[in-house]
């Protein structure tokens, strides 16, 4: 039978990483010198071609799949690079989880042209953590539902591959002795989460799980995604209801079933977080049993819905989320998502609530949400266009002359300014 939770397991995998050449360089230095001799670094949402290329030629390791790695192979040696829309990627939150280094891809841009200028004046090469480049390319860990801000990863977490929880290096994981079942929507996507989890130091049961195994410990919840249930599906999918029935022969039937959202908040604010204290966390205990509600109706409160992009693929959007909005790209505005709600039960079709977010200049936006004095507009799902990432006045400022400032196109980061 398979172990509950091998952290990350040690055992090499063939092909998992791209292993470097004896000489990956064009010019001859010794590789001791590049600045990315002896790391490891995946990337996340972005094109792997081009980046492995890269990470080669300044020394890298380029990693394949990060959730084969041993602990050795992660602490003091794994980097990501991503970029902030991104961030619901499961690669990206594990790396947030993993507590690694997370940048900006155009960070290996900026360490290209500064291994240039080194050879050209003859001077020292830089290393990962020069410290202009590195802080401006930090990525955030994610989006705060208390603050409604995105959250840079903080620099003194990142140098010492400081997992959340472990705050001054030491300590258990944020989630560390707790037990969960995890039910997601395939097995792919569940072994993904099943990493996320355990790097934060939980032990997790899914279907590969024996009985032997949830025997041996006790249960906290059920972990599930909402957007599997009704009233976004039509009815609640087989492996999930086999999950809750497993769960609650072991811990009863009053086991908490809690959503996915409560595992990416508690990385983000990097602290164990009650699973009642957001409404989004908690899912209606009566999920997956025939004589229970949770059978899907336009009164429900939402808080996740999927819409498909103009190029015909499904994106996520969540209460909190900030977002551009409009009918016309000409005539688009943004806001941040309060409310959804179901208005066609028959081809699930949505209304949201969105708080308006003025923008001043290019890269600040004005936030009413302390003051309560913003205006609201009530929109249709198929109006949602794009998310932004906002970020405070301070962590904005470190990455105005990184890649908030060389990203291409009409800008999607911007700063806070709160509203008088």
């Amino acid at each position: 039978d398979m172990e509950i939770c091998e952290l990350l397991p040690s055992l090499a995998v063939a092909g998992r990483v791209a292993r470097n050449p004896r000489h990956n360089n064009d010019i001859g230095e010794r590789p001791q010198q590049l600045p990315l001799f002896g790391l490891n670094v995946f990337v996340s949402g972005v094109d792997k071609t081009k980046l492995s290329r890269q990470i080669r030629r300044l020394g890298g390791t380029f990693v394949e799949r990060v959730e084969t790695l041993s602990e050795e192979e992660i602490e003091g040696k794994l980097f990501c690079l991503s970029h902030a829309q991104r961030r619901r990627n499961p690669n990206y939150i594990l790396a947030a989880a993993l507590g690694v280094p997370m940048l900006h891809y155009s960070w290996l841009d900026g360490l290209e042209r500064r291994c240039d200028e080194a050879r050209r004046d003859g001077t020292q090469m830089p290393t990962a953590f020069d410290g202009d480049l590195f802080s401006s390319h930090k990525l955030p860990v994610g989006l705060s539902v208390e603050s409604g801000l995105f959250v840079l990863q903080r620099a003194r977490h990142a140098k010492k591959w400081h997992r959340p929880g472990q705050e001054s290096g030491c300590g258990p994981a944020v989630l560390s002795g707790m037990s969960f079942v995890l039910a997601l929507s395939d097995r792919a996507v569940e072994e993904k989460w099943r990493s996320i989890i355990c790097a934060l130091g939980a032990s997790v049961f899914n279907s590969s799980s024996s009985r032997s195994d949830m025997d041996r410990r006790a249960l906290d919840a059920v972990i599930l995604d909402r957007l599997m249930l009704p009233p976004t599906t039509t009815a609640v999918p087989q492996n999930v209801t086999g999950a809750l029935k497993r769960a609650r022969r072991k811990a009863g039937p009053d086991v908490p079933v809690v959503d996915i959202s409560w595992v990416v908040q508690c990385v983000v604010r990097r602290k164990r977080l009650n699973f009642a204290s957001d409404d989004r966390f908690l899912i209606d205990p009566s999920v997956g049993r025939s004589s229970g509600r949770g059978s899907g109706t336009r009164d429900e409160r939402l808080f996740s819905i999927k819409v498909k992009s103009e190029n015909n693929a499904p994106v996520r959007y969540e209460v909190g989320d900030i977002v551009e909005f409009g009918r016309h790209k000409g005539l688009s505005r943004i806001g941040r998502i309060l409310k959804m709600r179901l208005t066609n039960d028959r081809i699930r079709k949505h209304a949201l609530e969105l708080e308006l977010l003025e923008r001043r200049g290019a890269r600040e936006l004005i936030d009413g949400r302390e003051g309560g004095g913003a205006s609201c507009v009530s929109v249709d799902e198929l109006e949602l266009r794009r998310h932004f990432v906002l970020l405070s006045s301070k962590d904005f400022r470190s990455v105005r002359d990184g890649y908030a400032s060389s990203a291409k196109g009409e800008p999607y980061i911007f700063s806070q300014v709160k509203a008088s």
